[in-house]
């Protein structure tokens, strides 16, 4: 396996009284600080080769710099890996002495007498000499984090006791790992609850149970004996069924829709204009006729051409919670309820709407249906006969009016209802936005060409 650890260029530091230099250096570990020790020879004697001749040595003069070889920085990695061994030992009896005199002094040793040890941090200030713990380090780098607490208060991590290193300059910073280590023993003492006070585990769980509150819906019974296993049997399994529910159904659309004003209008269906099935099978679309049906309805309130409409009556097609919405090219205006539908509605007086596409489909309860019109319009102006082209896109959905249920909420009061529900399905405009593409239909602006006098057409499938 490749070692990770490098040695740094040594520096000279102050003899402190020896007759021979001394030099620091630092060991690093992927670049960081993990180690600082001072080298002399007596820390790291002259190499001699088999014959005892010496090969390498250390500068007699503190004026030149040693320089290292292969073996020498094994040597130097040599001595940092002892150094570490022994910090770990001397760490290990610093944590366990405590403990272990709490557990023997007097009495049982119970679970609120053990106490992990603190974590510390590595060196805080500036400078070489602050080092980072080289055991977190490689803990860190291996992924590897878990602590297990043993009865007897000796902690351990990976089958190894665990501990800290801390890298140390010289003795000033071996001071301050040992102030480092009477602060963490103190913290111990003031985190772990003292033996006197103590409680048994049972009460324990008992104090915790009863302080802390459950969270709503689960409330703890006063005796856990009173909980049977026979309860689960009330828990429907998947081969049963559930019990029924007389309420209407949520996935309906009429069951969101407010009761029909007495002033309402429908978009109604014949019963005729739905196919019959063979009996299985499921009733054919109203799609397709529900937008023919609108089609002829909806936009000959703005021409004049349905006999005695007037534009202020299509706010009558639309439920009582209905949505339209208006886009002209980078403008757009949302409106919600009759009263303001019917407002924006009487800006479009006198526009033509020429039909040239209609896309129609069952809602996906196949009750209501979506509708998309495209074409052409042509606005008016100010009562005369010009306009401004532009194409459009209207896109409309409609709900059914389910009479059963309207039944079961009161009773039906519009007579228009009645009328509706004796001749075919009614339906109602729930949401409606119209969209004028001002830029698509090629010439932007007025014309004054004479109405059409006939109706165009109707576009092929809706004849």
């Amino acid at each position: 396996m490749e070692d990770r650890h490098s040695v740094s260029d040594p520096r000279p530091v102050d003899d402190d009284g020896r007759d021979f230099p001394s030099w620091e250096v630092d060991i690093l570990r992927d670049g960081v600080i993990v180690d600082t020790f001072i080298l002399n020879k007596e820390v790291l004697p002259p190499r001699t080769n088999k014959k005892g001749k010496v090969v390498w040595k250390l500068p007699d003069s503190g004026d030149k710099l040693p320089s290292f070889g292969t073996d020498d920085r094994r040597r130097i990695l040599d001595i940092h890996k002892e150094r570490k061994k022994k910090r770990k030992q001397d760490k290990k009896k610093q944590n366990i002495s405590p403990t272990k005199d709490r557990c023997q002094g007097g009495g049982k040793c119970d679970l609120g007498d053990q106490c992990s040890s603190p974590v510390k941090l590595g060196g805080g200030g500036n400078g070489v000499g602050n080092a980072v713990s080289e055991e977190e380090d490689e803990r860190y780098s291996s992924g590897t984090n878990s602590v297990d607490t043993t009865g007897k208060g000796n902690v351990k991590e990976n089958g190894k006791s665990a501990s800290q290193n801390h890298g140390v300059r010289d003795d000033t910073r071996c001071n301050h790992n040992q102030q480092l280590d009477a602060d963490d023993n103190q913290a111990q003492h003031e985190i772990c609850p003292s033996k006197g006070s103590s409680l048994e585990p049972s009460k324990k769980q008992q104090t915790l149970l009863s302080a802390t509150p459950p969270p709503p819906g689960l409330e703890i019974p006063p005796n856990m004996s009173s909980i049977r296993l026979d309860d689960a049997q009330e828990i429907p399994t998947p081969h049963q069924s559930l019990p029924s529910d007389d309420r209407p159904s949520t996935t309906s659309h009429a069951s969101f829709i407010q009761l029909p004003p007495a002033d309402a209008l429908f978009i109604t269906v014949p019963y005729s204009e739905r196919l019959e099935t063979a009996p299985g099978q499921p009733e054919c679309s109203l799609a397709v006729p529900a937008a023919r049906h609108f089609i002829s309805t909806y936009y000959s309130h703005f021409d004049g051409t349905f006999p005695g409409a007037r534009i202020i009556d299509l706010a009558c097609y639309y439920t009582s919670e209905a949505q339209k919405s208006v886009s002209i090219g980078g403008a757009h205006s949302v409106v919600t309820g009759r009263t303001d539908i019917a407002t924006q509605i009487c800006n479009f007086v006198g526009t033509l709407f020429e039909v040239r596409g209609v896309v129609a489909q069952d809602t996906a309860d196949r009750k209501g249906v979506h509708i998309l019109v495209t074409g052409i319009s042509r606005t008016s102006l100010s009562g005369s006969q010009g306009g401004v082209v532009a194409s459009f896109a209207h896109s409309i959905s409609l709900v059914p009016i389910d009479a059963g249920m309207l039944t079961q909420r009161g009773g039906i009061t519009c007579t228009a209802l009645l009328e509706a529900l004796a001749v075919g399905y009614p339906f109602q405009i729930h949401n409606d936005a119209l969209a004028l593409l001002s830029g698509d239909a090629g010439p932007t602006s007025p014309i004054s060409t004479p109405r059409p006098i006939h109706k165009p057409p109707p576009p092929p499938g809706l004849g």
